[in-house]
């Protein structure tokens, strides 16, 4: 009888510990995806991948790089892209709230007032209408499934 109960949790327990996941680094991620386009000017998928999954986290984790730093116009470019890859498809955000761009807002009003380049300004404007069509199109959109609003 000790066996067969052995034998059976041997078996069960390793795909019970499979299915488990660890929360994600998000200011890690946010800050590897940032030192790539900031410095390098470069992104990667990698960066794609976990940015489209942060939404409004994203920016939270920003404003702590961005916070206090005088922004030329690499890092604005930068945070930019970054913000832009964040609502790619708000429906895949993990976390329901993130999905709505409060905070995302805020950055790029942040963003406008650090810099004087019209031509910045003018893109910041337009990342900020992207940002809330993608979130407004997503509301209408069936969600994700796997994913529910708070109960």
């Amino acid at each position: 009888m000790r066996v067969l109960l052995f034998s059976i949790l041997l078996t069960i327990l390793p795909s019970v510990l499979l299915g488990q996941t660890e929360q994600p680094d998000i200011e890690g991620q946010v800050q590897n995806a940032w030192r790539h386009l900031s410095q390098e000017g470069l992104y990667t998928s990698w960066d794609t991948k976990y940015l489209g999954r942060l939404g409004d986290a994203s920016a939270v984790a920003l404003t702590k790089i961005i916070g206090g730093k005088a922004l030329d116009e690499r890092d604005i470019e930068a945070a930019l892209a970054m913000i832009q890859m964040s609502y790619e498809d708000p429906r895949l955000v993990s976390n329901y709230l993130d999905r709505q761009p409060r905070t995302t807002f805020f950055v790029l009003r942040y963003l406008h007032l650090a810099t004087n380049n019209t031509k910045l300004k003018e893109k910041i404007a337009n990342i900020e209408s992207y940002v809330n069509d993608r979130y407004t199109k997503s509301m209408l959109e069936p969600h994700n499934p796997n994913s529910s609003p708070p109960q």
